[in-house]
């Protein structure tokens, strides 16, 4: 469109114009995760990164005129994300002076740090740039949040006074190292009066550099965001092993979803993390790989470490009069060896039983939750439902008896025809097995009005899967687990279960 012809729009539609090369106003960043940004059109390391030539649009657009400026430049400050995705892999991106520059800018432009909406910190962001360049923005803006007591202020700190710069930031990124400095400095918030933030959404990933078996700590890496962060709504983390040092964790009063992906977390972790909020809507969970040897093991050891599916059921319960969606997939929690026959063990813990939520909808659960073959006989499948249930789905592993499975849900496909569970819509099975009785539960359902089918639910990947930088790890002899060495994809932020 000429130049002459786009001056005549309205400035309505221009602001729409402009903000399809934003990523707040597009929405793109509400529906993929940051880690995960792109991966169908991979950055191509000799172009020019994707990110800054959106960027590079709007910058160009504020200088065409003043009318444009007024437009554009509240849209290119919507955010502070380079690197955003997969777009750091440009071997012609730079790196220096991007966060002095932009610290010093919404330091000296009140009006512009308003407008931010969300920042996403990558790595590289934090170790680059001029000493000098960084410690005269740090100055600007210790100045502009009035700290008076600046000596002992480092460059280190210069995040930390970014986040208090900005009123309104809703959204905070993190892909991080493992280490266990904080990305954002406790004593500098403390030192820039900031009791509360706006966030609204943190997620913490680890870096894409990092080897695929480490593991970050949310408490050494977001410690001190998630201590000021009382209007948290929704926390997701990918690739997290620790969740809190210290006792006990910070009080989360508004927050609703939790989204935690390719991690290992131990029961008291999760007790820790659930007990912060009190009206939790969505639980989604995808435990990592153990790489574990037995050699290892100290006797009488839990070599999973990891928290059973009815560890998170006694957690959840806190939770059963809000909890609308749970996404529970263990199917890396340990990979035992097959047994040559039913074992039918005694039942150590009870049952997984969600009767008694009774807000519940949508479960996605391993099906050797309730079918596992090692123990004995399950009771009947429409016994440890909810009533409210509408979408059920069960991803298959080696554990699982299918002739159980097949009983169960036989069951259910006949309580359904007789009344019970009105609003349940959608039944899915694993592609890893089919039931035993298939034509005969498919035609029960169907006549029932509820919808069942087969389908396959692929696990996280690794931050971003570089090759040659992650060398999957083979299975070896001894070892106690099988090793998974396929890097799995994402979620689907579509799926009606997260």
């Amino acid at each position: 469109m000429p130049l002459a012809m786009l001056s005549t729009l309205s400035t309505e539609v221009l602001h729409e114009i402009f903000g399809y090369f934003c990523l707040h106003c597009s929405g793109q960043h509400q529906s993929t995760p940051p880690h995960a940004h792109r991966l169908d059109t991979p950055q191509d390391p000799d172009a020019l990164s994707w990110h800054s030539l959106d960027c590079h649009t709007l910058f160009c657009l504020c200088l065409v005129s003043r009318r444009f400026c007024t437009i554009a430049q509240p849209i290119l400050y919507h955010e502070f994300v380079p690197g955003y995705g997969d777009s750091w892999r440009s071997t012609r991106y730079t790196w220096n002076g991007r966060l002095a520059s932009f610290v010093r800018t919404v330091a000296r432009r009140r009006d512009l740090a308003a407008k931010v909406r969300r920042v996403y910190i990558h790595p590289d962001l934090l170790q680059s740039g001029d000493t000098k360049e960084r410690k005269d923005a740090l100055r600007e803006a210790a100045n502009a949040l009035q700290i008076e007591d600046q000596e002992g202020l480092v460059s280190d700190d210069l995040l930390a006074l970014l986040i208090a710069l900005l009123p309104n930031l809703n959204h905070c990124s993190l892909q991080s190292r493992k280490t266990r400095v904080q990305a954002v400095c406790p004593s500098a918030l403390r030192r820039a009066r900031v009791l509360s933030l706006p966030l609204k959404t943190l997620d913490v990933v680890l870096h894409a550099r990092c080897y695929e078996r480490e593991l970050l700590n949310l408490g050494w890496r977001a410690g001190a965001l998630l201590e000021v962060a009382t209007h948290l709504q929704t926390l997701n983390l990918h690739m997290c092993e620790g969740i809190w040092t210290e006792s006990p964790f910070p009080s989360l009063p508004n927050l609703k979803v939790i989204r935690i992906t390719r991690s290992k977390l131990t029961k008291k972790g999760l007790e820790g993390l659930l007990r912060s909020c009190n009206g939790l809507r969505s639980f989604t969970y995808e435990t990592c790989p153990p790489y574990i040897s037995l050699d290892i093991i100290a006797p009488g050891a839990d070599p999973i470490d990891q928290f059973t599916p009815w560890d998170a059921v006694r957690c959840l319960r806190w939770h059963r009069e809000t909890l609308e969606s749970l996404h529970l997939d263990l199917r890396k929690r340990g990979v035992f060896p097959q047994p040559s026959g039913l074992i039918h063990l005694e039942r150590s813990e009870p049952i997984v039983d969600f009767r008694d939520f009774n807000a519940l909808r949508h479960l996605f659960l391993n099906a050797s939750a309730i079918y596992d073959l090692r123990y004995t006989e399950p009771p009947p499948l429409t016994q440890v439902l909810p009533r409210s249930i509408t979408s059920l789905q069960f991803v298959g592993d080696i554990s699982c008896s299918v002739e159980w499975l097949s009983n169960g849900i036989s069951g259910l496909a006949g309580a359904i025809s007789e009344g019970h569970f009105p609003d349940l819509k959608k039944v899915t099975c694993d592609t890893y097995y089919t039931l035993d009785n298939d034509l005969v539960v498919s035609a029960m359902f169907a006549g029932a009005g509820v919808e069942f089918s087969y389908d396959r639910w692929p696990l996280s990947k690794a931050t971003l899967h570089l090759p040659g930088d992650l060398t999957p790890v083979p299975w070896e002899e001894g070892c106690y687990f099988r090793v998974d060495t396929e890097l799995m994809p994402l979620p689907d932020e579509e799926d009606s279960d997260l």
